[in-house]
């Protein structure tokens, strides 16, 4: 849940850290998607295995995959691009906010007895969250940058709640409509992050 929960990233980046403070090699097992794969990437983790690579396969057959693999082309382009620290944070940032997104969209359209949980929908809880108080203590974005963050931040997970609430009271279609707003809002903090680059 890398993608989902700050909680299992911050566990990674320890696990990360400390493989390069011994000098250890590290992979990452189940790595399922193209977002993933980007996450470690930019995290410092190099090497991994999965779906997203390869679903097993019995020793006969992994010539032939062998022979026909066609890498991912945006973890190519991703590891071959050199980034600041800010940048990468950035882009981090920019992951998890698209998958939030798509979850919060994904469960306000499926049904209310088919969800198995929820996304982190606290706003100090969710990954913008938790980087926005770390980037500030790191001192990496001006103030004025971060409160306008804030501000896309906090105006993204009022429309949320306020969809959630309606979609928990049955008013299902609704909440439905509210997702081009919600969209509208993300957009914004997309572009609130474009001018922070």
């Amino acid at each position: 849940d890398i993608l989902d929960d700050p909680n299992d990233y911050a566990i990674i980046e320890g696990i990360i850290g400390l493989s390069n403070s011994f000098n250890r090699e590290i992979i990452a097992e189940g790595v399922e998607t193209t977002e993933h794969g980007l996450m470690l990437l930019i995290m410092g983790c190099y090497q991994a295995q999965g779906y997203g690579i390869a679903m097993p396969m019995p020793p006969l057959e992994f010539k032939h995959w062998l022979s026909h693999y066609t890498p991912n082309q945006a973890w190519i382009t991703c590891a071959h691009k050199v980034r600041t620290l800010k940048e990468n944070k950035i882009k981090l940032l920019r992951l998890t906010l698209t998958q939030w997104q798509k979850n919060v969209e994904a469960t306000l359209q499926s049904s209310p007895d088919t969800i198995q949980h929820l996304p982190i929908l606290k706003k100090t809880e969710c990954h913008c969250g938790v980087w926005v108080r770390r980037v500030r203590k790191e001192h990496l974005l001006d103030e004025n940058s971060l409160q306008k963050l804030e501000n896309a931040h906090n105006l993204m997970h009022d429309i949320a709640d306020n969809l959630f609430k309606k979609y928990q009271q049955g008013e299902l279609d609704s909440a439905r409509e509210g997702i081009k707003e919600l969209q509208i809002a993300a957009k914004n903090m997309q572009n609130t992050l474009d001018q922070c680059e």
